[in-house]
């Protein structure tokens, strides 16, 4: 902040003001702004105006919440996965929006706050937490970057509930398999199912799977296929890996690549499952509801051929660690995913102990 009085008598107005004010202050994008006022008679009144423009300024200092979900979005799809942030942003467009997408940060109420709240009570508590959390985010944006005042920040909290047990999910027995995969005429996807069920692959690891991929027996994880058409690379750190299948797949995998190398061009950078692009997610699971159909077995998910796939497993005593180290997944998530499938090493564990002699 600085008083000045101009030097060069030209540029004095016509009743002799000669004194101004410059002072320098952040918009509300970031950037360092100048200031330089009008002339004044007098110093004092220089100095009376550059303190009201300061008030003012600090007064008017606010954001309509849409801006400040631009611009957290912004920040937020520079530091995740492409498919997570359209994720993010669809449930913020959704849920969140619509409430407060005209409010100014600052006059932001616990009423409207309680509407989202009262809007989003149906989805389970996991997915209310995720976007009352999404909320606080952008607010925080505004309190962290631009020093906003957000009077009802501390008053947003998530909701509190017991333990939520784990999520029971519909697998198929090998049997159930069988009846299914047995009604499946077509060789790409008999191969295809039999990959998701022998193998546990998540949907989009299988989509990006190329000819390249597989080799001496191996399919060689190493990026996804997003909803958005495009490949990434893999889920998280763990989910690189190399995947050994049994012999019933290689035979599958084997006959396939014979078919589709006699398609003109064919190369190894060539999807397995399609050709210059991926199968669809939803021509897959249109497939897989007509074979459940004739089939005549109990309808699961395409993620549940993975839970299949780990039930599989563990009946035929896997421990907790081959078990993530196959579905490229920690030891964390699987026991916390498949906690009841793990229920019965206690009591392994307590018949031991019993057998000591002390």
């Amino acid at each position: 902040m600085a008083i000045y009085k101009e030097k060069n008598k030209k540029k004095y107005s016509k009743d002799g003001r000669s004194w101004y004010f410059r002072t320098y202050y952040n918009d509300l994008n970031g950037n360092r702004k100048q200031k330089t006022s009008k002339m004044f008679l007098t110093k004092a009144e220089a100095q009376d105006a550059e303190r009201t423009f300061l008030m003012n300024y600090e007064k008017q200092k606010d954001l309509d919440f849409e801006s400040l979900t631009l611009i957290y979005l912004k920040e937020y799809k520079k530091k995740n996965k492409e498919e997570t942030y359209e994720n993010t942003k669809n449930r913020i467009t959704k849920h969140i929006l619509p409430v407060f997408k005209r409010t100014m940060v600052s006059k932001i109420s616990i009423i409207q706050f309680e509407e989202m709240k009262n809007n989003i009570s149906k989805l389970n508590i996991k997915t209310q937490n995720s976007v009352i959390t999404y909320f606080k985010s952008i607010l925080r944006t505004g309190i962290e970057i631009y020093d906003l005042n957000i009077p009802i920040f501390n008053k947003i909290k998530t909701i509190q509930c017991g333990v939520t047990p784990p999520k029971e999910y519909q697998v198929w027995n090998l049997d159930e398999y069988k009846e299914f995969i047995n009604q499946v005429d077509d060789l790409e996807y008999k191969t295809l199912f039999s990959i998701l069920y022998f193998a546990g692959l998540r949907i989009g690891e299988l989509q990006a799977l190329k000819w390249k991929d597989y080799n001496n027996k191996i399919i060689d994880i190493n990026k996804s296929y997003n909803k958005s058409g495009k490949i990434t690379t893999p889920k998280t750190s763990n989910s690189y890996r190399k995947v050994d299948i049994p012999n019933n797949v290689i035979k599958l995998l084997d006959d396939l690549y014979i078919q589709k190398s006699k398609i003109y061009g064919f190369n190894n950078e060539m999807f397995i499952f399609g050709d210059i692009v991926p199968l669809s997610r939803t021509t897959i699971t249109r497939k897989k509801e007509s074979y459940i159909k004739k089939a005549n077995v109990k309808r699961i998910t395409i993620h549940e051929f993975r839970h299949s796939h780990v039930t599989l497993l563990r009946s035929m005593n896997y421990t907790i660690k081959q078990v993530a180290t196959r579905i490229g997944d920690t030891e964390t998530t699987v026991i916390e995913t498949y906690s009841h499938l793990f229920e019965s090493d206690k009591f392994v564990i307590s018949e031991g102990l019993n057998k000591l002699e002390l």
